[in-house]
């Protein structure tokens, strides 16, 4: 290579190293190639070039070797390059003759060299990897500082462990590969052989770190369905949701606002710990800046090229955290500066970086941090910095990239949340627990709801008047950012104008009755005579316009909400006033944080039930009466009037029936009907079959009294027929009212009465109301109280009608004393009351079977007693369980760890809250994948759970996505669940005890029934009461209930009673039943015979042979006791004649009828015998003679 290529590449080269370095060289000798330039090391080019410092001369000449070795490794490559050269054409001798070649000459083994693409191949990859090692080992690592320098080997001792083959240095391998084999090599060698997990848990740099790998599991599942630990912990909780609750919060609300910030617990307790770092002495400080900083001490990151470098920040991201060059933050020109408490101006309206932009990592304390000194103008010095704010970057930047917020976004975030916290700017700005509250909240709004900083920095503290570099502020961007108003809207603290009202209006989007009223609201709250404007009220005026616009529904609705929660509570000066965020948990007192989180869960069941908010209002709030009726009532109560005249309970009505005159059944049954012959209703009304009871018991008693003189059959006769008169006019009395509230109101007939007895009135009292006015004036001047039931009864037989109330659980609901079965408070409507109406209403959507099934399941296992034996607890659980399970469609295992959730003391579920959680969790279950287990474990989750448990879960969740064998539900209302359940009957047929058995003092024929309960291990179940049923008349038992002894038996005698028959008899254990053997009670069939015989005509003799004329012979089978035999198998033979019937089984009386004809005179004996016993036959005689 020529002098002049030389000095061009040596030129290149310098551009390169160090640009502008050329113009300040002078050469102090004659020009040198470049490989003698190398050769001559550092030393040799800062004496070519005395201009040239240690630092650039390094420079150059690590860039001078690697020139000349990408040179050589050229060369190798070109050396090898198979290029033919062209055939030369040969003339004379030598074109006859064959000339010596290499090969003929010395004869090479080509099959022992490398090819050219082969491993060992000297100009290949590997020979240029060996090269590399070489020249690091020889020529860089020996300049280094031996004490300080890390040499290859010692940061990446697996290159000299590469086995180097074919496939290692020819095959694909992933990037993530080489990744992971590189950080598992870097973690084996730490010291305590501690798990790769646990020490990128430990590690806190870079701030990628700590890497807590169990959130990403969690997420992994949970982001795949728009959820969050929060979410779960809310689907699980008995007290959620907790716009329900009188305070808006609940025992765990805190912790599932904490958890939807999807900071991991490591994470966590650095943004919570006591500061660490102290302005004191520097050898204090060093291992946390070591550990957090990877550098020696403190003053190492005063100069911003280390800060930079340490910190993974470009020059422009630098700027950005400090506020400073093309972020300097600025006040708006449409804000009155003398308005603003301590306003200082840098200047012009520039403000310092710790009154906006970089308000936190300053602390809200001048001077902020800054690049540069008023001293040196070198911008590589970092002033104002120590030890502190150093600690509050760490905190900021780790918490930046938790939230993937840019550094101003999170400063406003912060910034407003503390304010709230402390109501006051010059405190000191700490991340507390109450912070990651609000900041879990801001996650879930802006991740189901898209909400900005900007929206949330206005709930929390209001409007920004500030903005950095070229941007406007957010009060810019609503009101001085549209072309169409002719002037400026300028916050300088004066009494606001009409033209600022209709300013504000046209911005919020809203109407003028809105603003005053929410003008009216921010007066009161705020202490203000007349509104000014300021930046306090106007943020007053916008918390509830942006919060309704993030729910998507009007200001007013909103507050609506608000007030629909706790009506007494003034929510709504939450918004309207000086933001509060603060924790309560005794006290039923909301915060800001806790009044959005309950306005965005309340948004979403409306939405999902399709509830307006008008008709939440409506039913929560005290309805306002009209107490003046109009035509519309008017004609109701005439029509009532008319139309149930017929339907009273009147003597008439009795007599027409057949009921005996002369006595005034209206006042003998008083109890039952009122004055007006309106029947009266009682507390169980809704339960016509509890009501027929109660009105027989009375009829039985007072006719009874008044019936002396007649017999038991008459009276009974008039009993039966006044209940069936007094049912008849009470229907008749409901479907009346029913058919003409239902025109009124415009509801189905079937939610008017039980809307009725809600209202705490019922069909009497309503009737008795009505027809009580006078014609001229319907309502009278007082209290109208039928005016306040009709408003009343519009209100509940909506939400019976919304909801699709089945009658059956109305009547359940209503009827009795049931509020500790479903845990409805039916007094008022809350919201309580309408959220478990809706659980329940899906409840009975998504079930298996119809919603009877339930209300029987919660009807039994309320019957059930509170404690007992082990073996009883766990019948009770597995039966209940499997009833659930049928209804839920839910495996028995899964419903199990529910229901040991829902019910820790013994897994069974008895009310319908309990029920309405295992449906919640079912449907996580059901939307996830996940299993119950999983969806408990993370609802067990707080804001003080350490990794362990985090990782736990995580585990938990990742096995419950792999395909699992789980049993699933059986449909077979049969299914004894996890028991083995036998009967028994010592004897199937037992003797009837008749009145001649009695006489002779025989004892009375009895067998044992025997229930067996035991485990599916043939383990016996001891203590389980059982409570033996008779089904059909025949029979006698003695006992009603007894107990399963150590081998799981329970018996019970049965007498045979003095009535033939099949005996039917149920066994009740727990919620289930099963039928014991059937029990004949019969005759004595080994002395039963046919005792005698009857025939019509009386004296069978001279009967025509015509073919026609009947002789009907009756036979009589008795037993030796002259028990009737009942059912049995008669047999029927004749000496003549035939018979045109025959019976074949003995009737109820034990009595066997034929008929007899004759075509031929003859004397025909016939005999009659049961087939049992056919010795102990009967015969008759019958003489016919011609015709």
């Amino acid at each position: 290579m020529g002098t002049e290529n030389h000095n061009l590449l040596f030129s290149r080269i310098i551009d390169q190293a160090v640009p502008g370095l050329k113009k300040t060289l002078s050469a102090k000798q004659a020009e040198k190639s470049v490989i003698t330039r190398l050769k001559q090391g550092t030393a040799g080019l800062m004496a070519d070039y005395p201009g040239l410092a240690y630092p650039e001369a390094e420079i150059l000449h690590n860039r001078l070797a690697v020139v000349v070795h990408a040179a050589v490794r050229k060369q190798r490559e070109l050396r090898q390059l198979g290029v033919y050269r062209s055939p030369r054409e040969e003339k004379g001798l030598k074109a006859l003759t064959r000339q010596l070649t290499y090969e003929d000459q010395f004869k090479p083994n080509w099959a022992e060299n490398t090819l050219p693409d082969a491993i060992d191949s000297g100009h290949g990859a590997v020979a240029y990897l060996y090269d590399l090692l070489e020249f690091t080992e020889n020529v860089i690592e020996p300049k280094g500082d031996s004490d300080k320098a890390i040499t290859l080997k010692q940061r990446r001792p697996d290159i000299y462990n590469i086995l180097l083959n074919e496939e290692n240095v020819n095959g694909e391998i992933s990037k993530i590969d080489i990744i992971n084999q590189i950080i598992g090599t870097a973690i084996s060698q730490q010291e305590k052989g501690e798990e790769p997990e646990t020490l990128m848990l430990n590690v806190r740099y870079p701030y990628r770190f700590p890497f807590e790998n169990y959130m990403n599991q969690i997420y992994a599942v949970l982001d795949e369905y728009d959820l969050s630990i929060g979410d779960i912990k809310r689907h699980c909780d008995p007290q959620a949701p907790y716009f329900t609750q009188s305070g808006l919060h609940g025992d765990d609300s805190d912790s599932a606002l904490w958890l939807d910030s999807h900071l991991g617990p490591k994470l966590r307790e650095i943004l919570l710990a006591v500061p660490q770092a102290e302005n004191s002495r520097a050898e204090d400080n060093a291992p946390y800046f070591k550990r957090n900083f990877g550098v020696e001490q403190f003053t190492d990151l005063l100069n911003s090229t280390v800060f930079c470098q340490q910190l993974t920040l470009e020059r422009s991201d630098l700027e950005s955290l400090f506020s400073c060059g093309e972020y300097v933050p600025h006040l708006s020109p449409n804000v009155d500066p003398e308005t603003i408490t301590g306003y200082a101006a840098e200047q012009g309206r520039e403000v310092s970086p710790a009154v906006y932009g970089s308000v936190f990592i300053n602390n809200n304390v001048l001077p902020a941090i800054k690049t540069g000194s008023d001293a040196s103008p070198d911008d590589h010095i970092i002033s104002h910095m120590d030890e502190s704010r150093c600690e509050r970057i760490e905190r900021f930047l780790r918490l930046s990239r938790a939230l993937n917020l840019s550094y101003d976004e999170l400063d406003t975030l912060l910034t407003s949340v503390i304010h709230a916290e402390n109501n006051q700017m010059d405190k000191g700005l700490i991340i507390t627990g109450n912070t990651l509250r609000a900041i879990g909240l801001f996650v879930s709004l802006n991740r189901k709801l898209k909400c900005t900083v900007s929206q949330f920095a206005v709930l929390y503290d209001g409007i920004t008047i500030y903005s950095r570099g070229k941007e406007i502020s957010d009060f810019d961007r609503l009101f001085n950012n549209d072309d169409r108003f002719n002037y400026r809207f300028i916050l300088d603290d004066k009494k606001m104008e009409e033209r600022d009202i209709n300013r504000i209006c046209s911005v919020f989007g809203i109407n003028y009755d809105t603003f005053s009223y929410l003008a009216l609201l921010t007066r009161e709250v705020l202490g203000l005579d007349v509104l000014t404007r300021s930046r306090q009220v106007i943020s007053a005026l916008y918390r509830p316009v942006v919060l309704a616009d993030l729910l998507k529904i009007k200001p007013l609705e909103l507050l609506a909400l608000l007030k629909s929660m706790n009506p007494d509570a003034q929510y709504d000066r939450l918004f309207t006033g000086v933001p509060e965020n603060r924790v309560y948990k005794a006290f039923d007192q909301a915060d800001i944080t806790s009044a959005i989180s309950a306005l965005v869960n309340i948004q979403n069941w409306r939405t999902e039930n399709k509830l307006s908010v008008a008709q939440i209002f409506n039913w929560i709030t005290p309805a306002i009466v009209d107490d003046q009726e109009d035509n519309t009532e008017r004609e109701l109560f005439r029509q009532i009037k008319e139309n149930t005249g017929s339907t009273l309970f009147t003597n008439e009505a009795l007599y027409l029936a057949g009921v005996p005159k002369g006595t005034d059944w209206t006042s003998v049954l008083k109890t039952l009907v009122n004055e007006q012959g309106v029947l009266r209703d009682t507390e169980d009304g809704l339960d016509w079959d509890s009501y027929k009871d109660y009105a027989l018991a009375i009829i039985t008693s007072e006719v009874g009294k008044v019936l002396k003189n007649t017999t038991s059959e008459e009276r009974k006769t008039i009993i039966n027929t006044v209940l069936s008169v007094l049912l008849e006019k009470r229907a008749a009395q409901w479907k009346s009212v029913s058919g003409l509230l239902e025109g009124y109101l415009g509801n189905k007939t079937d939610s008017i009465t039980p809307a009725l007895y809600w209202c705490g009135s019922n069909t009497e009292s309503f009737l008795t109301s009505v027809r009580a006015q006078p014609d001229d004036n319907m309502l009278s001047a007082g209290k109208n109280t039928v005016m306040e039931l009709l408003s009343g009864l519009r209100r509940y037989s909506e939400i019976i009608t919304h909801f699709r109330l089945e009658p059956a659980m109305m009547s359940q609901l209503l009827s009795h004393d049931n509020n500790s079965r479903y845990g409805l408070k039916t007094e008022k409507p809350t919201l309580q009351l309408l959220y478990r109406l809706s659980v329940y209403r899906q409840l009975i959507d998504e079930g298996k079977q119809p919603a009877e099934k339930l209300l029987n399941y919660l009807s039994l296992i309320s019957s059930l007693p509170q404690g007992g034996s082990s073996d009883e607890i766990r019948l009770y659980r597995d039966q209940a369980l499997n009833k659930l399970s049928l209804f839920m469609g839910w495996s028995i295992n899964e419903l199990l760890t529910a229901a040991q959730y829902v019910a820790p003391d013994n897994a069974i579920i008895r009310t319908l809250p309990q029920i309405l959680l295992v449906k919640q969790i079912h449907s996580v279950c059901l939307n996830t994948g996940l299993s119950a287990r999983s969806v408990i474990s993370l609802f067990n989750l707080d804001e003080n759970s350490e990794s362990s448990q985090y990782q736990a879960v995580a585990d938990q969740v990742m096995e419950s996505l792999a395909p699992q064998d789980v049993s699933l539900y059986s449909n077979d209302e049969s299914s004894q669940g996890d028991l083995t359940v036998s009967v028994s009957a010592g004897r199937t047929t037992l003797l009837v005890y008749s009145e001649n058995q009695k006489e002779e003092e025989v004892a009375e024929d009895e067998t044992q029934l025997t229930v067996t309960l035991l485990t599916l291990e043939s383990k016996p179940l001891e203590g389980i009461p059982v409570i033996w049923e008779k089904i059909s008349k025949q029979g006698e038992l003695p006992g009603a209930e007894s107990k399963t002894d150590k081998s799981g038996r329970a018996s019970v005698t049965l007498k045979a009673g003095q009535q033939q028959g099949v005996v039917l008899v149920k066994a009740h254990y727990g919620v289930k039943s099963i039928p014991l053997p059937l029990v004949r009670v019969d005759c004595d069939i080994s002395t039963l015979g046919a005792t005698g015989v009857q025939t019509i005509p009386e004296n069978p003799v001279d009967i025509p042979a015509d073919g026609k004329t009947q002789v009907e012979i009756t036979a009589f089978f008795r037993d030796s006791y002259d028990n009737p035999g009942i059912d049995k198998t008669i047999s029927w033979e004749t000496t003549g004649g035939r018979f045109i019937y025959k019976g074949a089984i003995t009737d109820v009386h034990g009595n066997c009828s034929a008929i007899l004809v004759s075509d031929e005179a003859a004397d025909i004996t016939v005999r009659v015998f049961c087939e049992d016993t056919p010795e102990e036959y009967t015969e008759a005689t019958v003489s016919f003679i011609s015709a």
